[in-house]
């Protein structure tokens, strides 16, 4: 449905399921990413098993669902925008556990951010 940077990274994961070694070992939770477009909603799910992580367009129960408009998940993706500021500014709608919010941060590829804001996206799954 969607051509975004997000989406392109969860259609990678889709096809290959990647050890994260920065998340809890014990882990194991769904979230659903509800991606706002011109055409509709795009639901993708993030299928969390003991550090492995594997995207999904197949419906099941998610423990975090997150709303929000495609530019702003593609603003996670390349590091113009982080999820917790988003959070707070209401840019973004959530249901469900809270806690998820920082395991989908660490799941998005790293970024290490240049003086005055500026995001550089960098190998995911690394860090």
């Amino acid at each position: 449905m969607t051509s975004s940077l997000l989406v392109r990274y969860l259609e990678d994961l889709r096809g290959d399921s990647r050890r994260f070694d920065n998340l809890p070992g014990s882990l194991t939770a769904t979230i659903r990413l509800d991606i706002h477009t011109t055409q509709g909603v795009d639901k993708w799910f993030l299928l969390i098993n003991k550090g492995i992580v594997q995207s999904s367009k197949e419906s099941t129960h998610p423990d975090l669902v997150m709303c929000a408009p495609q530019q702003l998940f593609d603003d996670f993706t390349c590091g113009n925008s982080r999820v917790m500021p988003a959070l707070f500014r209401n840019a973004m709608q959530i249901e469900g556990d809270l806690r998820l919010l920082t395991i989908f941060d660490r799941i998005l590829p790293v970024r290490k951010m240049r003086p005055h804001g500026h995001g550089r996206a960098e190998e995911p799954g690394n860090g």
